[in-house]
Order: C-alpha cells, then sequence, then structure tokens
C-alpha cells in the first residue's frame, strides 16, 4: 500500500477512536509550518478532498515571538491556509517566558482559547512516533514513573469539552519526510528549533546521534517497546482508580469530590494515587493532574485527624 493510503487509514482509524461524536463540528490544526504540521495539515486535506472527513478544518497557528523571523512564520501559515482552502485562527504570545514548559504551557492555553472560540471539541497536533521515543528518554533520564515512561499519548483532555488527538502519534520521521516531498508544499524552518540552550534540542541533536551510533536501530525499538509495556500497565491503573471513584466518591461535582474510604493497603496504594489524581484533574478547570508533591501531601490525609487541608497550588 502506497505511504500516503496507509497514512490516511492510519489517521481515519485514529479518528474512529478519539473523535467520535465531536468530528461533526469544526476541529483545529495546530500548525507551526514546519514540516511535521505541514504534513498533517495536507493529509487532512486530503482526506477532506476524497470526501473521507465530515468536518470543517481550521488551522491554529501560535506565535512564540521567540525569534525576529517569528512574524514571517505566521505569514507562511496563513499563506499555507489559503491554499488548502482553511480559515486561519492566529494568536501572538506575550512575556510567556523562554522555559521549554512555559511555552508548551502557554501554547496549549492560547490552543485551547482558539478552540472555544471556534466550537471546536478537537485539537489535532502533529506529534510523531520520534517525538514519542525522546519524550520516554528524556522523561527516563528526568526521573518518572509508569504514566512517564507511556510517552505521549495518542489523545488526552486539554480542558472541559477540549481533547487533542495526535493522529500522527505512530508514524515514523521519515515516513513524514517522504510524504512532505509529496505534497510539494513549502515550509518554515523555526530557527529556535537548532538552539542548543533548550533541553529537547540537546537530546535530539547531540545525546540521541551518540546513542543510535553506539546501540543501532535497537534504541528506537527497545524505548518503544518500554512505552508501550507503560501504556498497559498505565491503562490498568487508570481503570481501577475509576473503579475506586465510582464506589468511593461522594457528591461528584464539578467542583466537589469526596472520597469516603480507609487509609489503602501498600498494595492498594498506586490506584488510590491514581484515584485523587483523577479526582483532582475533574475539579481542575483546565483539567491538570497535580504536581507530585501534592498528590503526596492528599495521600498523607488519611493518616491525619479528622480536619486537616492540604492547601497550595
Amino acid at each position: 500500500m502506497p505511504v500516503l493510503d496507509q497514512q490516511l487509514k492510519a489517521i481515519r482509524s485514529c479518528l474512529a477512536r478519539h473523535a467520535t461524536g465531536a468530528a461533526s463540528g469544526p476541529m483545529l490544526v495546530a500548525v507551526s509550518g514546519g514540516q511535521d504540521s505541514t504534513v498533517l495539515l495536507w493529509l487532512l486535506s486530503e482526506m477532506l478532498r476524497r470526501n473521507e472527513l465530515n468536518a470543517e478544518l481550521l488551522v491554529g497557528h501560535v506565535d512564540h515571538g521567540l525569534h525576529a523571523n517569528s512574524s514571517e512564520a505566521a505569514d507562511h501559515v496563513g499563506e499555507l491556509a489559503a491554499r488548502l482552502g482553511h480559515k486561519l485562527v492566529s494568536t501572538r504570545l506575550e512575556n510567556v517566558g523562554s522555559s521549554e514548559d512555559a511555552l508548551r504551557n502557554a501554547r496549549y492555553e492560547a490552543l485551547v482559547r482558539m478552540a472555544r472560540d471556534e466550537a471546536a471539541a478537537v485539537i489535532l497536533t502533529a506529534h510523531h512516533a520520534d517525538d514519542d521515543v525522546e519524550t520516554v528518554l528524556f522523561r527516563m533520564m528526568r526521573g518518572t514513573g509508569p504514566r512517564g515512561l507511556a510517552g505521549i499519548p495518542e489523545a488526552r483532555p486539554l480542558a472541559r469539552g477540549v481533547k487533542v488527538i495526535r493522529p500522527l502519534i505512530r508514524t515514523r520521521r521519515a515516513s513524514i519526510t517522504a510524504l512532505l516531498e509529496e505534497s510539494g508544499l513549502p515550509i518554515f524552518e523555526d530557527p529556535t528549533n537548532q538552539d542548543l540552550s533548550y533541553s529537547r534540542n540537546q537530546l535530539r541533536h547531540e545525546l540521541l546521534p551518540d546513542l543510535r551510533e553506539e546501540l543501532g536501530e535497537r534504541l528506537e525499538l527497545s524505548l518503544m517497546e518500554l512505552a508501550q509495556t507503560a501504556r498497559r500497565a498505565n491503562d490498568i491503573l487508570e481503570a481501577e482508580a475509576q473503579t475506586l471513584l465510582q464506589t468511593c466518591a461522594r457528591h461528584p461535582t464539578p467542583w466537589r469530590c469526596e472520597i469516603e474510604r480507609g487509609a489503602p493497603s501498600e498494595r492498594e496504594l498506586p490506584f488510590f494515587e491514581e484515584a485523587l489524581c483523577q479526582a483532582y484533574a475533574g475539579l481542575h478547570p483546565g483539567g491538570q493532574r497535580p504536581s507530585l508533591d501534592f498528590q503526596r501531601r492528599m495521600l498523607a490525609l488519611w493518616g491525619q485527624p479528622a480536619g486537616k487541608r492540604v492547601h497550595g497550588p
């Protein structure tokens, strides 16, 4: 099967898994102007052309203002959207800092605002399999648990009524490069992608090439297998936590949730920790999970006298 047809089939399957009930409304496609997001937009446009997608596509661009040419990137994305026949929705960020975490959080917050303004329940991003490998390795180096080792999820809620879906998350970068050549579309190269002051760029351009030279293709395969195993473990963890919430949660509303249960045993502890995280995310206006420190402080309440509270972000 040609690469294009194979990739369109994979996207159809992904949207069938995660966009049921939302595909009839508009979908916001996050486009930076680079290779990956350009290919994603082209593939989705091709599905529209073939009548394989029943949704309006909106092109969402976030200008971080990090370099002198950032406005050129925004202009490029606008031209790309017009060329493919889609509406452009864009915004420019101001004073968000330059750390990777701050930029990522600000970008997703901006995309959620765009989606809500346009009544879109789905945001599509172009994260792919090589991004997933880098993420797993990056989290291993920083220290993480099963959830972190599971890598980038194919879909997850970003806020109430808005979810992110990543149709290319099982696609390798080499396939995306081939598809870009087939599309004939130009891209805008973001100079910050080569900036080694960012940890992710150091990993991508320095550490990973050295590891590939030392370990060969087995490196990526091992990390993918690790992520797959972690995803299965995480699925079990989340399912057990949901069962606990269904049986122990009282007064579940968007602003309140009480869990009536004695202190968990050592074996039950991981499931109760995940249940608390899910309850917290359900109450958080942005659907965010608590920090590790806050999780531990919440768990410690089980050993405290009645009336004790946990405060803080």
